[in-house]
């Protein structure tokens, strides 16, 4: 059975290439493919030469303003890319992968990840605020589950994804990111996913521990953490 890793980013976070790597490196050897959404020619020499790298074809999204998602959440200014990471996952070249956000910190071997027992794909649940600022924005329905997808273990060959790519791009003039619509999209068909322990992709802000596989230093916030380990170390 093959197995890899997928990760990916435009030039306005390929900062935390090498900061994923060096942390991944440490403790595994898994191919690694990394998806190019609009990297520097430099940022794209690197990646080559740390593995495998995929340009993902992606279309022109006309986003709207993101006033009437209220307070709850991120003011930041959404992107396009945001909307291409299912599009991405389709070409995996393995048999089973793990995608990961290049804002996560790979803290131990992945084999334990790749060997969890999982139907097609799975998902590991968002933080409680966030859950709270989804739900508040009336993106997804109170009743929904709010996973994360930040990280997600999965089959090549399932439609969950392709179904999921299909959605983000219909559905982006009225959704916050892909988030959001794999939410709404898992709730409204119905569509039952194997839940992923905490451990596997562990949040910012809950707090870092031994036990935890990746540490995922989700939002801004989380990214000024990584600024601050690359600066002065952990």
């Amino acid at each position: 059975m093959y197995k890899g890793v997928l990760t990916g980013c435009d030039q306005s976070h390929e900062w935390m290439l090498k900061w994923w790597w060096n942390h991944y490196a440490k403790h595994n050897t898994y191919p690694v493919t990394f998806i190019d959404f609009g990297m520097s020619p430099s940022a794209r020499k690197w990646c080559e030469n740390h593995g495998t790298l995929i340009e993902v074809p992606t279309p022109h999204l006309t986003l709207p303003e993101n006033s009437h998602w209220g307070k709850f959440l991120p003011k930041e200014e959404r992107k396009n890319v945001w909307f291409y990471k299912p599009l991405a996952m389709l070409k995996a070249p393995y048999t089973i992968n793990i995608w990961m956000d290049v804002d996560c910190k790979v803290k131990q071997n992945l084999e334990p990840f790749f060997n969890y027992p999982f139907k097609e794909c799975a998902f590991g649940l968002d933080t409680p605020s966030s859950a709270h600022a989804e739900k508040e924005g009336n993106l997804i329905p109170p009743e929904a589950y709010t996973f994360n997808a930040g990280v997600v273990l999965y089959e090549k060959s399932n439609t969950l994804i392709q179904r999921w790519a299909e959605k983000t791009l219909l559905e982006c003039t009225k959704s916050y990111g892909d988030q959001d619509v794999l939410n709404r999209f898992l709730f409204e068909e119905k569509i039952p996913v194997t839940h992923l322990p905490k451990k596997f992709n562990l949040l910012y802000p809950y707090k870092d521990n031994d036990e935890a596989m990746i540490y995922h230093y989700a939002t801004s916030a989380g990214k000024l953490l990584i600024i601050e380990e690359m600066t002065y170390g952990s």
